[in-house]
């Protein structure tokens, strides 16, 4: 999102109180980033673009008449980008409307916080804008600014000079679909118009982005200029993590900006069938339990691992998971009866849950003489459960017995941005709660048994066919 240290000296950019000179702007618009803008560190923005950057303003800047489309990989300044050209926009002509789209709220108080710190560490700005939350007013020129979320109550009567959609390929659902033909469609009732797009790549082929983005890289009308990795503030390092972190084709599709393949984004189709092969060997071992606690709209899910071997391996061996409904919820009696029954069957050594809805089940379980470890849920928390499984996965060493829950969920998996960082969740309407038990399973497992040493690996261990007396109750489809 933002701009990271770029390196390099560049000049300060001299903020006096001269006039607005919206006619030199309009000349030589570069020199309104050089002389106006400032980046958080004190240094002049224009003064600091990477080379690539002043060759994509330049063309923009060239062909007024044809809309922009800038794709780019994370981290590689779009939304700064987006926020000067804006400005620009907003200062070098008389009564001038630009609207800046976001994906949601979240995405929207990024892009403008942006823009008010571009405002704000500017004398001059400072003292020629108005600036509230989300909306700049150029009192000079009669101008205005502002930022728009997908979720805002209506946007088919404005009337732009300027549209910026931000993160195009995070918009998705019909509610986001209709707020981009409300903004694309204005563009025609103002002579001039232009939109500008600025996104990464994805990898859902079926999408708003993706129809669009195949449509315009053609076109006349539009400026099609896709960067790969070229910014100078990313280092070397930061990638090199990021390769050994992410999935390759999630790396590929936000560091090089390529779009990926089609299917699950925190995992690859391969990959999710590596989890449920059959070509391996059983092993004894002890057994560990996972439980994800949801009542009514999410699942509960029990999932039993077996850890064993030398080196160690881990293998699902029992799934279940019982839907219930706001009027037919899921009971925790129950719950803790089939854990019991499950903790005797595997002997199972631990058993590691979340306390948010479990804490009093943790007690009474204690008190059966089982033993519990509780693990509350931050996002940091969560970030490591998921890059332990994913570790796992990606070097094979977790296998399953066939369970279309559990498939169904790995396959719905995928990377998502809130408030500038990247989180693994499941798509809307979908679940990832035979996850989550399957991930604090094997963390208890991993935990318990690391005294064993040894790299982790996975090997087949046996199945469960069981199936609780209670299954009828109701027609919620619990436990399957």
């Amino acid at each position: 999102m933002g701009r990271r240290d770029m390196g390099g000296a560049a000049g300060a950019p001299s903020n006096d109180r001269t006039p607005i000179d919206p006619a030199t702007w309009r000349r030589d618009p570069l020199r309104f980033f050089e002389d106006v803008l400032v980046l958080e560190d004190g240094r002049s923005y224009g003064g600091s673009l990477d080379q690539w950057q002043r060759e994509d303003f330049e063309a923009a800047f060239a062909h007024p008449e044809k809309h922009v489309w800038w794709e780019r990989p994370r981290g590689h300044s779009k939304s700064a980008d987006a926020a000067a050209l804006a400005l620009h926009h907003l200062l070098s002509g008389q009564g001038r409307r630009a609207y800046v789209g976001a994906v949601d709220k979240d995405q929207a108080a990024l892009i403008a916080d942006t823009i008010n710190g571009f405002v704000m560490r500017s004398e001059l700005l400072r003292a020629s804008l108005q600036l509230s939350r989300f909306r700049v007013t150029a009192p000079s020129t009669g101008s205005t600014l502002q930022v728009l979320p997908a979720d805002a109550p209506s946007a088919w009567g404005l009337r732009p000079s300027l549209i910026v959609l931000d993160e195009l390929s995070s918009w998705s659902g019909h509610g986001a679909e209709e707020f981009f033909q409300a903004l694309i469609s204005s563009i025609g009732k103002t002579q001039g118009a232009r939109a500008v797009i600025a996104t990464t790549a994805h990898w859902d082929r079926h999408s708003l982005c993706w129809t669009l983005r195949s449509q315009v890289e053609q076109d006349p009308a539009w400026l099609f200029m896709r960067r790969g990795q070229c910014a100078s503030w990313v280092s070397e390092g930061f990638l090199n993590e990021q390769r050994r972190l992410l999935p390759s084709h999630v790396y590929r599709m936000l560091h090089l900006n390529e779009w990926s393949e089609p299917g699950g984004a925190f995992l690859t189709w391969e990959e999710v069938d590596s989890i449920f092969r059959d070509e391996v060997t059983d092993v004894s071992g002890h057994c560990f339990l996972g439980l994800d606690i949801g009542t009514s709209n999410d699942r509960t899910s029990i999932v039993v691992v077996r850890a064993g071997g030398s080196p160690l391996n881990l293998r699902a061996i029992a799934i279940e998971t019982a839907q219930g409904t706001p009027d037919d919820r899921v009971q925790l009696m129950e719950v803790e009866a089939r854990v019991v029954e499950l903790a005797a069957r595997f002997r199972v050594r631990r058993i590691c849950l979340d306390p948010w809805q479990g804490l009093h089940l943790s007690e009474r379980l204690r008190q059966r003489g089982l033993a519990v470890t509780e693990h509350p849920f931050t996002q940091a928390s969560r970030a490591r459960l998921y890059d332990d499984l994913l570790q796992l996965v990606r070097q094979r060493r977790l296998t399953s017995i066939e369970n279309k829950v559990l498939r169904a969920e790995l396959e719905g998996l995928r990377w998502v941005e809130r408030m500038g960082l990247l989180r693994v969740d499941h798509r809307a309407g979908q679940h990832d709660d035979a996850i989550v038990a399957l991930a604090l399973a094997s963390s208890v497992a991993l935990s318990s048994e690391s005294r064993a040493g040894g790299p982790i690996s996975a090997m087949r261990v046996g199945g469960s066919n069981w199936r609780p007396s209670f299954a009828q109750r109701g027609t919620n489809g619990w436990w399957s």
